[in-house]
């Protein structure tokens, strides 16, 4: 399950990078499972916080989906959305800062 960690850490790490952005659209990481990917894609504000509005939702780059955790919920040229389901679903939601009380970490 560390992939799922990391993907948590990136959309974390995406999370901090929409509070200081205006620019729209703007580039976000790619919150893919590889070890070592540092892509980012362009997106738009307003999708992206349509993404974070679902704990189980990430942004990644096309072709950097893996099916045994991940179903695509929607693709355009510059991402794709996965929604993680089974284990890796359930520490997403566990994990989303969106849902954590304030001052947790």
């Amino acid at each position: 399950m560390e992939s799922a960690r990391r993907q948590s850490l990136f959309r974390d790490v995406n999370d901090r990078i929409r509070a200081l952005v205006t620019a729209d659209p703007s580039d976000f990481l790619c919150e893919c499972v590889r070890v070592e990917c540092v892509e980012q894609m362009q997106v738009s504000l307003a999708a992206y916080e349509r993404v974070r509005e679902v704990a189980t939702w990430f942004l990644v780059k096309p072709g950097h989906v893996l099916p045994e955790v991940e179903r695509i919920t929607e693709t355009n040229d510059a991402y794709v959305v996965v929604e993680k389901f089974g284990l890796a679903g359930s520490l997403a939601h566990e994990t989303d800062p969106r849902r954590r009380p304030a001052g947790e970490s």
